[in-house]
């Protein structure tokens, strides 16, 4: 014990490697446990689970050490695994505000809004000033459509712990779904991106250079790369992205130079991609700079019109986007809810679908699945099948951006509560004058969503002129 109790003390001093040395000397689940730790705290995450578990394995009925496993499963985002062991802790011991406060946290992020703010305020109600319980507790009441209580408890939060970047994010994602811009673009600031140097704050270019550079999905960057034609007017634009977006981005308007994200270009200045609304475009009448801002290739378009289906009505249509993206469980949608428009005579649907979500159109004969769409270029193969349709309907995804920055007409299912920026409570997006917003009434009533869409698309199939 003498060895693990000087352990300890070299742990909570920071020693790490003399903390490890005595545990290993000691043997004991207790040295074990916190062997764990340690590695917990050098990042290695994997490492960290198996050693807290062989802890566990002879102590099952250990609340600290559950709770302790928890926090290493949450900092690696395994989100259900660490949800089940939270939950046998705070059942053995009710007295742990961490243990409350992570539990609310993989609620929410498994999607269970009501029981993570049950245990939000259990964190609470054990420790007032937890700065982070009062943010889970504010993400929990926006999930629950409370966005006036949320506010406040991300208020709470971001006085209780001024440099908490999380709490001040949620704040800002709060303001920018009601439409508040001022405090929404100021708070976005604080969402966790590789900052580089020479920030650009927003004066006029004079003819400088300026690197643009993407840093969350594809969609985001196919929304906010409209923003490159403005300072293309100003000065040298070098608009970094991903290789495979730079086929499709080709088409923006402007003069500028696309580079790949292993690529290193000297600039005078440097500017996330997503940056550029706070600074360029603050409210929604200067969202739209150029509609559309992208365009198809005329040879791929008559190339995949070819492949089409013949039908009256064709729609392209998307269910599922990045699986690993945080909160895509929610955004995405199966397949079978498009059955009901596919069942509308005249409807033909055609798949738009890649990755995930494909599996799920074996043994599906309602939708046409399109055969050779170039991996290497996915997204102008997709653009030109847009061209064709009558309609794309899609779920959160870069095919909702692609369609509206092609100006093509698109349906977009959402959330009760969904991403920032399509707002709330209203049918059109300011973003893309081309899409229409159809909403869960509730959370997870996508049978709703798509009832609605049936009757609108019936309704606009029947005000079609008639064919001579």
């Amino acid at each position: 014990m003498a060895a693990l109790t000087r352990a300890i003390a070299a742990f909570h001093a920071g020693d790490l490697d003399r903390a490890a040395a005595l545990c290993m000397a000691d043997g004991s689940p207790d040295a074990m446990h916190l062997l764990g730790l340690i590695a917990h705290q050098r990042g290695e995450r994997f490492r960290a689970e198996a050693l807290v578990r062989q802890a566990l394995a002879a102590q099952p009925d250990n609340a600290r050490w559950q709770a302790n496993l928890g926090a290493i499963l949450i900092a690696r985002e395994a989100w259900m695994p660490a949800l089940l062991v939270l939950r046998k802790a705070v059942h053995a011991d009710t007295s742990m505000a961490d243990a409350h406060n992570n539990l609310a946290l993989a609620l929410l992020e498994a999607g269970y809004p009501e029981p993570a703010l049950r245990e939000a305020n259990a964190a609470i109600a054990l420790k007032p000033r937890y700065a982070a319980a009062h943010n889970n507790r504010g993400a929990a009441l926006q999930d629950l459509q409370k966005l006036d209580e949320a506010r406040r408890a991300f208020d709470r939060a971001v006085t209780l712990n001024p440099k908490s970047d999380r709490a001040r994010l949620n704040r800002g994602l709060n303001a920018l779904l009601r439409g508040d811009f001022s405090q929404g673009w100021d708070d976005y600031e604080a969402r966790i991106v590789p900052r580089r140097p020479r920030a650009w704050d927003g004066r006029p270019l004079n003819g400088d250079s300026i690197c643009l550079y993407a840093e969350q999905g594809l969609g985001d960057a196919l929304h906010f790369a409209r923003f490159a034609a403005v300072l293309a007017e100003q000065g040298e634009v070098i608009l970094e992205v991903p290789r495979r977006l730079h086929p499709i981005l080709k088409q923006l308007p402007g003069d500028f130079r696309l580079i790949g994200t292993d690529q290193i270009v000297p600039t005078r200045w440097t500017c996330p991609l997503m940056s550029l609304p706070r600074l360029v475009a603050p409210t929604p009448e200067r969202f739209t700079p150029q509609m559309p801002y992208l365009s198809a290739d005329p040879d791929r378009i008559v190339r995949w019109w070819v492949e089409l289906p013949e039908a009256p009505v064709k729609i392209g249509v998307c269910w599922q986007g990045n699986p690993t993206a945080r909160g895509d469980g929610t955004r995405s949608f199966s397949l079978q809810h498009l059955r009901s428009l596919a069942a509308i005579p005249g409807v033909a649907l055609i798949s738009l679908q890649r990755g995930a979500g494909e599996p799920q159109l074996d043994g599906v004969d309602w939708v046409h699945a399109l055969d050779g769409l170039d991996e290497d270029a996915a997204f102008v193969d997709t653009a030109a099948v847009m061209m064709s349709l009558d309609l794309v309907v899609t779920a959160d995804t870069s095919v909702a951006h692609l369609a509206g920055a092609l100006g093509r007409p698109v349906w977009i299912a959402l959330r009760a509560v969904p991403d920032w920026r399509w707002m709330l409570d209203r049918e059109d997006s300011p973003w893309y004058p081309t899409a229409r917003l159809f909403r869960q009434p509730t959370p997870g009533d996508w049978d709703a969503v798509f009832q609605r869409m049936k009757d609108v698309l019936i309704e606009e199939i029947a005000a079609r002129p008639l064919e001579k």
